[in-house]
Parts: structure tokens; C-alpha cells; sequence
């Protein structure tokens, strides 16, 4: 069995260096230009299942990678909850919530 991952695409969180768990950003103008790109390196390989992580900026990476197939979104591989750190810029976060 072959298995391949791929992370979702660059969100605008990302380009603003914040923290993003299971909160949501929309997919930055750079992320779909990957995507594409992505699509075209991989349009000839078959894969037998598509699975995503129900947070939109995964299952719309996926969804444009594999606009034919099914998308089986699996809340286990959904991202992980950071809290009150949602959405906070990485190095304004105080720094007793970096010690781990």
C-alpha cells in the first residue's frame, strides 16, 4: 500500500505568523498557487481514497486537488486545539505559554 500526505495549503494565518489549530483561515492567494501547482505534479497518479480533515482550509485543498473524487472527511485527523492561543500572532504569545 502506497499512502501519500500533503498539508493544507498556506492560509493568510500563516503569512501573518498565527497560531492556527482547529480554528479557520481562508486560503491565501499563494496557497492556491501551490494547490494548482501541486495538482498538476501529482494529475497522473490514482489514488483509491481521498481523506481530509473536516476544517475548511484542509477539505478545500483537498477538494481542488481532487475536484473528481470523493472527499472523506475523518474528524481523528482534524487539527489540534490550541485555545486561547488561537489565532494569536506566534511571537506575541506570553512567554509562560511557550514553556513546554
Amino acid at each position: 500500500m502506497k499512502i501519500t500526505i500533503t498539508r493544507h495549503s498556506k492560509t493568510l494565518w500563516n503569512k501573518e505568523k498565527r497560531l492556527q489549530g482547529c480554528k479557520d483561515s481562508p486560503l491565501s492567494p499563494e496557497g492556491m498557487d501551490n494547490i494548482l501547482a501541486l495538482k498538476e505534479h501529482i494529475k497522473n497518479n490514482h489514488y483509491d481514497a481521498i481523506y481530509s480533515s473536516p476544517i475548511k482550509r484542509a477539505y478545500d485543498t483537498a477538494k481542488l486537488l481532487f475536484d473528481e473524487q470523493p472527499i472523506i472527511t475523518d474528524e481523528r485527523i482534524r487539527e489540534m486545539n490550541f485555545g486561547i492561543l488561537e489565532g494569536q500572532k506566534i511571537d506575541e504569545i506570553p512567554e509562560e505559554y511557550k514553556k513546554a
